[in-house]
């Protein structure tokens, strides 16, 4: 009768064990599915993003703010033959390229940089007192346009303005022969420079 007992009660948990071990399983079935579906739309979602700007992110608002703030600056030129100079460091170097080219675009400006060069002396040059998450704008103290240009590029990258003479190994450059006097702004990135959406939300985390 004892045995029997036992039997019975070693029956029940058996089934017990089974019920739960196929509901475990049909959980992990669903959770498994959804996981996989969930890989599937985000590599559909990155394929799109390769090849297209999605409006939705934020980096479409900051390039079309970009383009404007460069184009202000065309206009506030009014024709004045201007040079761009930019340089960075390695890890800047994606984002320094990107606002050289775009600025290029639509600035009217001569566009020199940032260069890779890979040679220590003019890294360092081109390091001397910049700032980290930052671009040093260098630009002459009455230069109006550039003013403005702080201001609009400000809005979408941290920028900081200083009138201080650009050092004459920044300006090895040459240009078409000209009457006109020739506007410069060097636009020194320092290390991490990054959207402001990025910068404050990175600042906000800390």
């Amino acid at each position: 009768m004892l045995f029997l007992f036992w039997i019975i009660l070693f029956s029940s948990s058996f089934v017990d064990v089974l019920y739960q071990d196929r509901t475990s399983l049909n959980k992990l079935s669903n959770d498994n599915q959804e996981l996989q579906q969930h890989i599937k739309n985000l590599e559909s979602s990155l394929d799109h993003k390769t090849h297209t700007i999605d409006t939705t992110d934020p980096v479409f608002p900051n390039i079309i703010y970009l383009l404007q703030a460069f184009n202000a600056f065309r206009r506030a030129r009014n024709g004045e033959p201007c040079v761009l100079r930019f340089t960075a460091p390695a890890d800047s170097q994606p984002m320094a390229s990107m606002v050289a080219q775009f600025s290029n675009s639509v600035s009217g400006c001569f566009t020199f940089g940032p260069d890779a060069t890979g040679n220590p002396d003019w890294d360092e040059i081109a390091a001397k007192g910049a700032i980290p998450s930052v671009i040093l704008m260098h630009a002459e103290k009455d230069d109006v346009a550039a003013n403005q240009l702080e201001i609009n590029l400000g809005n979408q990258i941290q920028v900081r303005r200083t009138s201080k003479p650009i050092p004459q190994e920044i300006n090895n450059f040459q240009l078409p022969p000209t009457n006109k006097k020739v506007w410069i702004i060097w636009l020194q990135f320092g290390h991490d420079v990054t959207w402001n959406s990025e910068f404050f939300r990175k600042t906000r985390a800390k």
